[in-house]
């Protein structure tokens, strides 16, 4: 199982390398369900 913490996941955004779909509300970043699933996909497949 892959856990990131919300720090390293902020870095990864940082670098272009999170999820797509960014999206801020009420100052906290947020993205679509479905864009996460698919990034959480690929990042099991690298490893």
């Amino acid at each position: 199982m892959i856990i990131y913490k919300p720090r390293t996941l902020a870095n990864l955004d940082c670098k272009g390398r999170g999820p797509d779909g960014r999206l801020t509300i009420g100052g906290k970043v947020c993205y679509p369900r479905d864009q996460v699933v698919i990034w959480l996909a690929d990042q099991v497949k690298k490893k």
